[in-house]
């Protein structure tokens, strides 16, 4: 897993932020149905994000006005939870 946090004040109370995360994949174990051996492992698809804000003070007399917008996954990636597993045993039939 990797996280990067970049931030940049601009003048007049204007400031920048990105974030970029990156996740290799969570290792899941695979079962060999037709053995007693200790299960294999695979991981995920790999997955990552690039968050971006822009944000923007105002300063009062008696108080203080921020206000940003933020694109949470700019990337739009999507991020694999799970494997599907399968229950036909029809294979192990045939075999």
């Amino acid at each position: 897993m990797l996280n990067l946090v970049a931030g940049y004040r601009f003048g007049g109370g204007v400031t920048f932020g990105t974030r970029f995360h990156l996740n290799t994949g969570r290792p899941y174990p695979v079962y060999d149905r037709r053995s007693s051996n200790p299960p294999d492992y695979e991981r995920l698809p790999a997955f990552y994000q690039l968050d971006l804000r822009l944000d923007k003070r105002f300063v009062f007399d008696r108080y203080t006005l921020d206000v940003y917008i933020e694109a949470v996954n700019a990337t739009v990636s999507h991020t694999c939870c799970h494997e599907r597993w399968s229950c036909s045993f029809a294979s192990d039939r045939n075999s």
